[in-house]
C-alpha cells in the first residue's frame, strides 16, 4: 500500500509539473507570439514610412524639387479662401489638399491611382487618418460607434498598425459628438507626422510664407513660426525679425543633408499633456501646422505631436507618438529620412534639433532638451542676441 500510494504521489506531482511544463509552454508560445505579432506591425510601419518616402520622392521629381505639403504644393492651393479658416467640408480644392502644409493628399495618387479621391474636404481627411468614410448619413449613424480599423488596399499606408488612439475633432473647441452631416467625427489619430519647419516659404521681415496674404491663416495675428525660432539679426540677410534663412525655400536642395534630415514620423497631433484625450484640427488653416505636420519633438515647448511626460490621465505621452516599445524618453518609433531610409530611434535620440530642421536654422539653446543643450554650446552664435535672450546655435 505505501508502494501505491507512493506511485499515487508521484503520478499527482507528474501531473502538475507537466502542467506546469504545458502552462509555460503555452505562456512561450503566446510570448513569441506577441513578439511576432509586434515584429510583424513594425516591419509593416516601416514599410509604410518607405511607401510614403518613395511616393514623395516621385512626386518632387514631377515638381521641379519641391517637397510634398509645401505652400508651393498642396497648401498654395488654399491661398486666401474665404472659406480655409473654418471647418466647411465644402472647401474643395482639386481633391489634394486638407489644409496648409499637408504633405499626405498629394501623394494619394503615386499610391493609389485607381482610388477615386473624395471631392469633400472632411471624407478625404477622413481617410488620410487611416480609417474608412464613416457613414454619417445612416438613420442610426452614431459618432461614438465608428470603426477605427486601418483602411485596406493601399491607403492603409497612411495608418500606422500600432496606432489604436482615437482623437476627436476640434474646431475652437473639441468636438466629442463630431460635426453633424460630416466625416469630421471622431476617429483613429494620425499616424504619421511631417517636419513641418522643412516647409515654411519665408521672406525676410515677414511671419507668413511669402504667398501668403495678410487675412491667411486668422489673419497678422496668428504669428509663424513661433518666436522661438526667430534668427538673430547678425544673420547674413535677415532682420529681427525673420524666421528661417531668407534663403530657405521648400526644396529638397535646401534642407541640408537628406540622410541626417527626418521628412515623417511616428507622430499623433495635439496629444497635449494638460488633457486625457487627443485632437485633430478640421479648419484648413489648422495651427502648429495642421493635423498632419508639427515641429517636432526638439521643441520642447512648441511641439503639440511629442510632449513630455504624463497626461491628465496618467498616461504616458512620448510613448502614444513613438509606439514601437519602450516608456517615456526611451519610447522608440520610426523616423523617414529624406533620402528615403527609415530608422527606429528612442524619444531621446530623436529629440536632437539637427535632424528636424533645415541647415542653418538658429535655435534658442533653451528650447533643447536638457540632456543635449551641452551639445550644441560649442556651435552657438556668440554675443549676438541681446543680453535678455538666451544664446542660439546654428544647426548644422
Amino acid at each position: 500500500m505505501v508502494g501505491n500510494a507512493g506511485r499515487r504521489g508521484a503520478t499527482l506531482l507528474e501531473t502538475l509539473i507537466g502542467a506546469a511544463l504545458a502552462a509555460g509552454g503555452l505562456a512561450l508560445v503566446a510570448v513569441a507570439s506577441g513578439e511576432l505579432r509586434g515584429d510583424a506591425m513594425s516591419a509593416m510601419d516601416a514599410a509604410n514610412l518607405m511607401t510614403l518616402g518613395q511616393a514623395s520622392s516621385m512626386y518632387q521629381s514631377d515638381n521641379n524639387g519641391w517637397l510634398v505639403g509645401s505652400p508651393g504644393t498642396s497648401g498654395r492651393e488654399l491661398l486666401n479662401d474665404a472659406r480655409a479658416d473654418t471647418s466647411d467640408p465644402s472647401l474643395n480644392v482639386n481633391g489634394l489638399a486638407t489644409q496648409p502644409f499637408d504633405w499626405a493628399s498629394p501623394l494619394i495618387p503615386y499610391i493609389a491611382p485607381e482610388f477615386d479621391i473624395p471631392d469633400r474636404r472632411d471624407e478625404r481627411f477622413a481617410l488620410l487618418n487611416g480609417t474608412e468614410i464613416p457613414d454619417y448619413d445612416a438613420p442610426d449613424f452614431d459618432p461614438h460607434d465608428i470603426d477605427m480599423t486601418p483602411s485596406p488596399g493601399p491607403l492603409g499606408v497612411f495608418a500606422d498598425p500600432a496606432q489604436d488612439e482615437a482623437s476627436y475633432p476640434f474646431d475652437n473647441l473639441v468636438l466629442f459628438n463630431g460635426i453633424p452631416g460630416t466625416a469630421f467625427q471622431p476617429q483613429l489619430a494620425s499616424s504619421y507626422i511631417a517636419s513641418r519647419e522643412f516647409l515654411w516659404w519665408m521672406q525676410a521681415g515677414a511671419y507668413r510664407p511669402r504667398w501668403a496674404g495678410p487675412e491667411f491663416w486668422g489673419g497678422p495675428a496668428t504669428l509663424f513660426p513661433p518666436n522661438s525660432l526667430l534668427e538673430t539679426t547678425r544673420l547674413p540677410g535677415a532682420s529681427a525679425d525673420a524666421g528661417h534663412l531668407p534663403a530657405h525655400r521648400p526644396y529638397l536642395s535646401r534642407i541640408g543633408n537628406p540622410s541626417q534630415k527626418v521628412f515623417l514620423a511616428n507622430g499623433t497631433r495635439f496629444q497635449a499633456s494638460f488633457q486625457q484625450f487627443i485632437d485633430h484640427t478640421v479648419t484648413a488653416t489648422g495651427t502648429f501646422g495642421g493635423a498632419f505636420a508639427d515641429a517636432g519633438p526638439w521643441n520642447t515647448v512648441f511641439t503639440r505631436a511629442w510632449p513630455k511626460g504624463l497626461n491628465a490621465g496618467g498616461g504616458d505621452m512620448p510613448s502614444v507618438s513613438f509606439r514601437r516599445g519602450g516608456v517615456g524618453e526611451q519610447s522608440t518609433g520610426h523616423v523617414l529620412y529624406f533620402d528615403n531610409a527609415v530608422e527606429l530611434l528612442t524619444m531621446s535620440d530623436a529629440r536632437r534639433p539637427e535632424r528636424w530642421l533645415p541647415r542653418g536654422t538658429a535655435v534658442r539653446l533653451n528650447l533643447l532638451d536638457k540632456s543635449i543643450q551641452s551639445d550644441y554650446v560649442s556651435g552657438a552664435i556668440p554675443d549676438e542676441p541681446p543680453l535678455s535672450l538666451p544664446p542660439f546655435t546654428r544647426i548644422p
